[in-house]
């Protein structure tokens, strides 16, 4: 009898940690809903994960195969509260180290905030969390000349934002390069963000 009530016991204490481990994991975790053109690994570089931890995640059994209006759970953890940080899109020629430069933060904490696994690797339009500008106090503004004279304005110094990703479809004759050149992008972005084996 006291076996059996220990093997009881045990059944619940192992069904608990089973569901607070779930619990933990769903906390954890971002939805991200598939766009036109883009693929597993896209996504997976986006947010800072493997292709396999998606998969794994939400038992996609094939890789390559996904479609649009897709839901797919993605692991890890959330980004900070907003209160502290602000969102950065990567623009062309950044690198983790010029924006780590220009928020007066560091490569390890911009890493940390995105949970990336490759500091090396961002691509154009990725959006990174970065602390959020200290408040500085406002400068006094000069005294006007003349009362109808203009005053000038203060103006945020906000990043310019990338546009959204666009879809193309190859013509007949086209090239990488042409392609790049048509869009300002380089080839090893379109690489990149399209998985391409083999530039050629």
């Amino acid at each position: 009898m006291r076996i059996r009530r220990v093997v009881i016991l045990s059944a619940v204490l192992l069904v608990a940690l089973f569901i607070a481990a779930i619990s933990t994991a769903q906390a954890q975790q971002r939805i991200h809903i598939v766009q036109p053109g883009e693929t597993l690994s896209g996504i997976a570089l986006r947010y800072g994960v493997t292709v396999q931890q998606i998969a794994a995640v939400n038992n996609i059994v094939n890789p390559s195969l996904i479609f649009v209006g897709q839901r797919l759970i993605i692991p890890g953890p959330e980004p900070p509260p907003p209160g502290d940080t602000t969102t950065y899109t990567v623009q062309r020629g950044d690198n983790l180290t010029i924006i780590a430069r220009r928020f007066n933060t560091t490569v390890a904490t911009l890493v940390q905030l995105n949970g990336l696994t490759n500091p090396s690797l961002i691509f154009l339009g990725q959006v990174l969390v970065v602390p959020a500008p200290a408040q500085q106090t406002p400068q006094p503004q000069p005294t006007a000349t003349s009362p109808h004279q203009p005053q000038p304005t203060a103006t945020s110094a906000q990043p310019t934002p990338v546009p959204e990703r666009v879809t193309y479809t190859v013509q007949r004759g086209d090239t990488l390069s042409r392609i790049a050149l048509r869009y300002g992008v380089t080839v090893q972005e379109l690489v990149m963000l399209n998985n391409i084996a083999n530039p050629n």
